[in-house]
């Protein structure tokens, strides 16, 4: 697991020191209440893989979609027990995206889902390190990422990797934007 992402409690890993105390689900709901923004049309779900505690996630409630329709993937035991205090209501599942009982689960949960976001493993791709490898296990991670994606087939997919993953791993990049182009040229 260690060798796949690092996690642990940092600083930023957790709410800055003015929420302490703070509901966050409470406080979403309640800047909603005083916020002006056009209200969704419908009812919206969301996949989120690799959330990690998931800024997204927040988003997504401050943009009107229900708890109860997201589901994050998680491997970070500490990042799963922050998306559980964050979105009690949310399904939180906690495993690796390359088990074929995670990968199942995911379909099972979320057929048509509206929104799709996969974050992949940036540190074999960036530019902060010189240890670049192709065989970096965590690209296999990548490229899992974007084959569940392209199976759920959200009506919006996003994966995001640092700016530097085409040039630094370009074959791994080409293999995830043919995997989405194949999914979503049809």
């Amino acid at each position: 697991f260690e060798r796949l992402t690092h996690c642990s409690v940092r600083s930023n890993d957790t709410d800055p020191e003015f929420m302490d105390g703070v509901d966050t689900v409470k406080f979403s709901t309640e800047h909603l209440r005083h916020t002006r923004h056009p209200s969704l049309t419908r009812e919206m779900s969301s996949l989120h893989r690799g959330a990690g505690v998931s800024g997204d996630g927040l988003g997504f409630v401050a943009a009107g979609i229900t708890q109860s329709r997201m589901t994050f993937v998680e491997l970070c035991p500490v990042n799963v027990q922050i998306l559980l205090l964050r979105f009690p209501l949310a399904t939180v599942i906690h495993g690796d995206v390359r088990d074929p009982e995670v990968q199942a689960k995911v379909l099972e949960l979320c057929p048509g889902v509206d929104i799709a976001i996969g974050a992949e493993l940036c540190q074999p791709s960036s530019d902060a390190t010189h240890r670049r490898s192709k065989s970096d296990e965590r690209l296999a991670v990548g490229l899992a990422i974007a084959r569940l994606l392209a199976q759920v087939k959200a009506r919006i997919s996003i994966v995001e990797n640092v700016s530097s993953f085409e040039r630094n791993q370009k074959e791994t990049y080409e293999g995830v934007r043919k995997l989405l182009n194949k999914a979503y040229s049809d």
